[in-house]
């Protein structure tokens, strides 16, 4: 009898972390909380080169924390970040970008727009593209929720 309630345990207790481990929805969230009772998520945060031409990406991103420069050839997707969600509320990761000649910043992620109340974002995927950068968009799927440069 003890023996096969420890079974049950162990099988409800790895069926619920199977649950969380593919719960994670790429791109923005609308609408409901994902985060439930993680009060200090994991977010990450990557790009995807889509500046027409074939234009070789370069851009530079910082924390409070690490600075760090990459690129990205045309197409080409690339690794950002991924870093604790702050708990005051205040993460943010500016970036440079340039291409053909070009310099424009954005903060690739700030608390203060990218987890609000319905509208949040754990695996933030963006596309950078001449004309600013766009999220991707968990509802449909594409990268529409577009943005201005910064400067």
């Amino acid at each position: 009898m003890m023996d096969s309630n420890k079974k049950l345990i162990t099988l409800i207790i790895l069926s619920l972390l199977v649950r969380v481990a593919i719960s994670g929805k790429a791109g923005v969230v609308m609408g409901r909380d994902i985060y439930k009772w993680n009060f200090l998520p994991r977010i990450y945060v990557s790009i995807t080169n889509n500046i027409d031409s074939g234009l070789r990406l370069y851009y530079s991103c910082s924390s409070n924390y690490l600075p760090f420069h990459r690129e990205a050839a045309a197409g080409d997707w690339a690794w950002v970040a991924d870093f604790r969600k702050s708990f005051w509320g205040q993460t943010r990761w500016a970036c440079t970008f340039q291409f053909g000649g070009e310099t424009h910043h954005f903060d690739i992620y700030r608390d203060n727009r990218d987890n609000v109340k319905n509208y949040q974002c754990q695996y933030c995927r963006w596309s950078i593209r001449r004309s600013g950068p766009c999220a991707l968009n968990a509802q449909t799927g594409k990268y529409d929720l577009c943005y201005p440069w910064d400067t």
